[in-house]
């Protein structure tokens, strides 16, 4: 196994093995190519010369044609004895000189003319070496082919007892009818071919030397260099040891501090834990409270819901006083514990300000029966006053309902508004009630949202988000809103929602990106812009927000807003836009804090600049105890992560004195400033 005693050598050896591995590689390629390269050119001589060889068999023959038809015309009176006598002579005299002897024999295989045979011989039975009937294939071949053929045979050189290989061209001169033929031994070829090829192989063999000399001496060379390389490998891993030794120590001394540190942080956590149980308890009336209610519903199968709404309950408050209208919360709350004692699937939830919940998740409990529940209990609190302080005070109930699992929180919300709207004590909501009046609102609203957007009336207003501590130091909230022909506006509460059905939403996002930037980026000041979940993980409208991003360089000033229920609920979509806008410089804000989940966990991760406080806790925190002890855990919680904190709704000099006592660091509304057109 390798240590740090033998790594570095093992790795002062990698070089040098290295270079002889590809030295040797290297030579034996360079040697296999030039080998190669040999035979391929060996091969081409070889057939070059066999090719003119043969050729010049035929040329020999061609030239005594040729000579013949040029005595003819020259000498046209010559008799064709004289004529042949000098054809003989030329082919004596001047061929045999310079070529393979020419032999001449008739087609009855008599001798004309052959340098070794009397002329009149007849050859008819002459054989090679291997019984071929020699003469008479010449004669064959001869005829059968006008221009002449070659064959090889075999045949004793003069002296000599061994059979060779020879090569003979044959032609058949009719006019005479004389057989030309000519040949060559192919051994005397191959010498001559070896002759040639000779002073190549000593090429090739002086190259490959070469090669081997300078891979030698590189090889050298590198093993020297390596020698060097090897010392400062042992040097550099002595320093290595040194240097590992010294951290392992810092790292022992890190690791008890870390301990001492999560200890700690273990403890911080335990804390933090049971600041979290405590937020799912209303503080006033000891009921699990909003949030409680909204873990619940989102693991349950089965859900029945009723939101149970004190009529009137701003002018108790102002009539008698924000301590007694306490005691009468609590005192309903008692109330409406003690009557469903029994019931053990039945549990009261007391919601922000003047709001109960009764909730089930039983399935032995029908829709008729949990109905009959929430009459009951509206019953029991209107059948007489409650007696307070001496005071005799009549109270009466708005509920709504939701029977499906569904939305629960929202059908019960919308249940209650329905019922205060028709003046009914309890509506159950049927998603199919008032079906054709939501689709001709939904037809009104899509007409008038289109015709702002092709005419331009899609406006843009701002309203100061002013310092607590520095009234002079303002940002801006953009709030969108539809101009009409009349000059009036048109507030986003009408239009948001069908403009997300009608898949207007992404462009009334990126009309409002447009307008902002292009304001703000004429002055210094922060503005903020609300975003949702389907704005975070459209692709298109982020790559729209960072263009303008990059087009403006003003992202150091940009503070984005994200609705709190969205965020939480979608936390890795928001953590991956979160990560991309921060790294332009841009803020984060969380919007309408503490009216969704308010999971403080997820909301450390998010690694948000600001908590917007919603305004149900804002506007009545001169007056309300419950909304200044959830303001108070918001901020403690904020201060102690290093978030600022805004307070919503803020309508009065007296909720901006006690959000300025209180600590929260900035504060918006009518008080401060109305909404104005950019």
């Amino acid at each position: 196994m390798f240590n740090e005693k033998n790594i570095p050598k093992f790795i002062s050896y990698l070089p040098p093995l290295g270079i002889i591995f590809v030295t040797i590689i290297f030579i034996l390629l360079i040697v296999k190519n030039d080998y190669d390269q040999l035979d391929f050119e060996n091969v081409q001589i070889k057939e070059s010369y066999i090719k003119e060889e043969t050729q010049s068999l035929k040329n020999s023959v061609n030239d005594v044609i040729l000579y013949k038809q040029f005595l003819e015309k020259k000498q046209e009176t010559l008799k064709q004895q004289l004529l042949q006598e000098d054809v003989i002579n030329f082919i004596k005299n001047v061929l045999s000189k310079n070529h393979n002897y020419i032999f001449i024999i008739d087609d009855k295989a008599n001798v004309i003319y052959h340098p070794f045979i009397e002329k009149g011989t007849n050859t008819w039975d002459v054989t090679d070496r291997a019984g071929l009937k020699l003469t008479q294939t010449f004669i064959q071949i001869a005829k059968n082919n006008q221009e002449g053929d070659y064959l090889t045979y075999l045949w004793n050189k003069p002296e000599e007892s061994t059979a060779k290989k020879k090569t003979a061209f044959v032609y058949y001169l009719k006019q005479w009818n004389w057989i030309l033929g000519t040949g060559t031994y192919l051994d005397d070829v191959e010498s001559k071919i070896i002759q040639n090829t000779y002073a190549l192989n000593q090429k090739i063999t002086q190259n490959i030397s070469y090669t081997i000399l300078l891979s030698i001496v590189l090889t050298l060379i590198t093993l020297i260099i390596s020698f060097f390389f090897s010392r400062i490998i042992n040097q550099i891993f002595a320093t290595y040891k040194k240097d590992a030794i010294f951290k392992e120590k810092k790292l022992k001394k890190l690791n008890r501090s870390l301990q001492k540190l999560a200890n700690e942080e273990i403890k911080k956590r335990s804390l933090k834990e049971k600041e979290l149980e405590y937020a799912h308890i209303e503080r006033l009336t000891g009921l699990p409270n909003r949030l409680k209610l909204s873990e619940i519903l989102e693991d349950v199968q089965s859900a029945k819901l009723a939101i149970l709404n004190i009529d009137r309950f701003i002018d108790i408050n102002n009539f008698y006083s924000p301590k007694l209208s306490d005691l009468l919360l609590k005192e309903i709350a008692k109330l409406l514990v003690e009557s469903f004692k029994n019931k053990k699937d039945v549990t009261i939830f007391k919601l922000p300000v003047d709001e109960y919940a009764i909730f089930t998740s039983s399935q032995f409990i029908s829709d008729f029966e949990f109905t009959n529940i929430c009459q009951l209990a509206i019953r029991l609190i209107e059948r007489r006053p409650f007696l307070i302080q001496n005071n005799e005070i009549l109270v009466s109930i708005t509920a709504g309902i939701s029977l499906s699992c569904e939305n629960t929180y929202i059908n019960a919300d919308t249940a209650l508004k329905i019922a205060k709207d028709k003046h009914k004590s309890l509506f159950v909501y049927n998603k199919n009630d008032n079906v054709e009046l939501n689709f001709q609102n939904n037809i009104k609203w899509t007409k008038i949202l289109k015709a702002a957007v092709n005419e331009h009336r899609i406006v843009v207003f701002k309203q100061p988000i002013v310092s607590n501590t520095d009234t002079n130091t303002k940002k801006y909230e953009c709030l969108i809103r539809i101009k009409q022909n009349d000059g009036t506006f048109i507030s986003p509460f009408h239009f948001l929602e069908i403009s997300k059905k009608i898949k207007l939403y992404p462009k009334l996002t990126k009309i409002v990106v447009s307008q902002a930037f292009k304001h703000f980026s004429q002055n210094d000041s922060e503005f903020s812009i609300n975003l949702t979940l389907d704005d975070i993980t459209n692709k298109d409208t982020v790559r729209y927000i960072t263009h303008k991003l990059e087009k403006y360089d003003i992202a150091n000033r940009v503070i984005f807003e994200i609705v709190e229920s969205e965020g939480i609920d979608s936390f890795e979509e928001v953590s991956v836009f979160i990560k991309t806008m921060k790294e332009y410089g841009c803020k984060i804000a969380i919007d309408d804090f503490g009216t969704g989940y308010s999971n403080f966990e997820y909301l450390m991760k998010l690694n948000v600049d600001y908590i917007k406080i919603d305004g149900s806790f804002i506007k009545n925190i001169d007056t309300n105890a419950q909304s200044q002890l959830i303001s108070d855990l918001i901020i403690t919680f904020a201060k102690k992560q290093g978030i600022s904190t805004i307070a919503e709704f803020v309508h009065s000099k007296k909720v901006l004195r006690k959000v300025q006592e209180m600590g929260i660091d900035y504060s918006q509304g009518f008080y401060l400033g109305e909404p104005k057109e950019i």
